[in-house]
């Protein structure tokens, strides 16, 4: 199929076909999202400046049944593992959903409040951004940084960091339901920005908000949320390069 581009397809009639391979040249997300989530598969390519938007609907596409690859990675979607019972802390957020990954599952018993009330934990005042995801990571670690994804290149691409970094050696980002967790390795610094590997990051998308970690912290979190870490399939470990 022809690749269009995600502006002309706000303008135009989608495609009547079953797959879609899009150069993601707009910012909303949510009106694509709208579009995409009819079809089977959907092909995202971003553009240097467009990183976060394309984690952004990719993520939220695979966490709705679709199967989605970034720059050739290996098709996938986020398989809907609910959780049992409620998270055990008393922990609020405020309802700002300014990203479409900023979605939880009702499941998760993480309460919508307008204002910190009490000795409540509130997700987007004590964490500085109203992401419930990395909201209750940085609850269980006492951690208030975070960092964003916000640009692309071929084989490093990096992330803004709001707050301080004390030698993390990963990012890590929960699904909707928070049952799994993707982990991703540091490369290195760059002006100021953390830089990861392209292809590690293009191949489970959940997002573009991530909290920063080391080994002990990722074991922590398991433990206290009783979550996965499944990590990658065979042809994204392949993809990545780390099996022939």
């Amino acid at each position: 199929m022809e690749r269009i581009y995600a502006s002309d397809l706000l303008q135009t009639s989608p495609p009547t076909t079953n797959y879609v391979d899009l150069v993601m040249d707009s910012s909303e997300v949510k009106a694509l999202f709208d579009i995409l989530v009819m079809y089977k598969k959907v092909s995202l390519h971003p553009l240097p400046n467009t990183l976060k938007d394309t984690l952004e609907l990719g993520g939220s596409l695979r966490e709705s049944g679709v199967f989605v690859s970034i720059e050739n990675s290996p098709f996938s979607f986020e398989r809907k593992l609910r959780r049992s019972s409620p998270i055990p802390f008393n922990l609020k957020t405020l309802p700002n959903y300014a990203e479409m990954t900023w979605r939880v599952d009702p499941a998760i018993g993480v309460e919508a409040v307008e204002s910190k009330n009490g000795d409540s934990y509130v997700i987007g005042i004590d964490f500085p951004i109203p992401d419930p995801r990395t909201g209750v990571l940085g609850y269980i670690l006492n951690k208030r940084t975070y960092i964003v994804m916000d640009r692309y290149e071929e084989k490093v691409s990096s992330g803004k960091v709001v707050g301080e970094l004390g030698g993390e050696t990963y990012l890590v980002r929960p699904n909707r339901w928070m049952t799994d967790l993707v982990t991703l390795r540091i490369q290195g610094m760059e002006a100021g920005k953390v830089l990861v590997n392209s292809n590690e990051l293009f191949c489970r998308p959940l997002g573009s908000y991530f909290i920063p970690v080391n080994r002990e912290e990722v074991f922590k979190i398991l433990i206290s949320l009783r979550m996965r870490n499944s990590q990658f399939s065979l042809d994204c470990l392949k993809f990545i390069g780390e099996l022939a």
